[in-house]
């Protein structure tokens, strides 16, 4: 049908003249201001199905001159036979009834139609908005659905993106790394798979901030989580717990290969240089800087829920940060 956005009737509170075919000098002018606008053939007829004011594509379809002979009506215009099949349907819609069809075309396109029933502002049926648009092939409409569809996809896939991803770090959120963990120990408890959870906190991060301003500690967050993208695996998730905290799940290894994993981050941010530029009139350009990362690891165990497997990791870092930050500890090892 047609994609018109009209409704199923049209209020007409400015043009009241229309149900005594009344309509003032200024009325139909403005009458027709809106139907020339229309993009599809457009025409408003009264009650007796006269040509209140059409535009120039319906006048074409027509057979009427651009200026004038707006007053005829369909019956006049058409012959019997085309106006026989028309007229049902334009007394259903006088009746109230909007309608919809497709009319056939052995000479070429076929062309959709519109019939919508114009109100007064009592709600009378005053008279029917006419609107005709050529049919689209099936291929073209197919087409065109298609191309929306995937635009539609591509828009929910970004607004996906941007809510399960953390806009400084790129890592995931919070709430999407926890959902993650929450499948992964579902699949875990079920088929006994192994993996490790690791959790990393940013040495002295408050420093950083303080010391160095805000851009610095955000430059840290930046590049500590592409320091862990680039030494994960493909399969492995990495997502921002909080603040300078950030939680790494590793499917389909131990709390030893956890372990490794997070010591292959450390060793790999231990030789990071920052460097931030200084404010002008400094005595250097850049402040130079490293930062260190303390890790919990945690293995997964038969039974473990999410609040389980995190207070392992918890007080793995604990232990970390008690013997002196930068460091790893896997939960349960003495």
């Amino acid at each position: 049908m047609l994609e018109t956005g009209f409704p199923k009737s049209v209020s007409l509170p400015a043009f009241s003249g229309l149900g005594s075919g009344t309509l003032s000098a200024e009325e139909l002018g403005a009458l027709r201001a809106i139907v020339d606008a229309s993009g599809a053939s457009m025409a408003f007829f009264d009650r007796n199905l006269r040509i209140v004011a059409a535009n120039r594509r319906m006048k074409g379809e027509l057979g009427l001159p651009e200026e004038g002979k707006e007053a005829l009506s369909l019956p006049a215009i058409l012959d019997g036979a085309s106006f026989g099949k028309l007229e049902p349907r334009l007394k259903a819609c006088l009746a109230g009834e909007a309608q919809d069809f497709l009319e056939e075309s052995k000479a070429g396109p076929s062309t959709q139609v519109r019939y919508i029933p114009a109100l007064s502002p009592e709600g009378e049926v005053v008279g029917v908005v006419a609107l005709r648009k050529t049919a689209e092939p099936l291929e073209i409409q197919e087409r065109n659905l298609a191309i929306r569809e995937e635009a539609l996809n591509v828009r929910e896939a970004e607004f996906r993106r941007q809510s399960t991803t953390d806009a400084l770090s790129g890592a995931l959120t919070r709430g999407a790394i926890l959902l993650l963990l929450e499948e992964e120990l579902r699949r875990a408890n079920r088929y006994g798979r192994p993996f490790a959870l690791v959790l990393f906190d940013l040495d002295h991060f408050k420093l950083v901030n303080d010391i160095h301003g805000r851009s610095a500690g955000d430059e840290t967050i930046r590049r500590f989580a592409s320091i862990c993208r680039a030494t994960f695996r493909n399969t492995d998730y990495l997502g921002r717990y909080g603040g300078e905290e950030f939680l790494g799940i590793l499917p389909e290894v131990d709390g030893e290969g956890g372990l490794l994993a997070a010591e292959r981050v450390r060793i790999a941010l231990q030789a990071e240089r920052f460097r931030i530029p200084r404010p002008l009139g400094a005595s250097s350009i850049e402040d130079e800087f490293t930062v260190t990362v303390s890790s919990g690891v945690a293995g997964f165990e038969k039974g473990y829920d999410s609040d389980t497997m995190l207070a392992a990791t918890d007080k793995a870092l604990y232990k970390a940060k008690d013997k002196g930050r930068n460091r790893s500890e896997l939960h349960g090892r003495h």
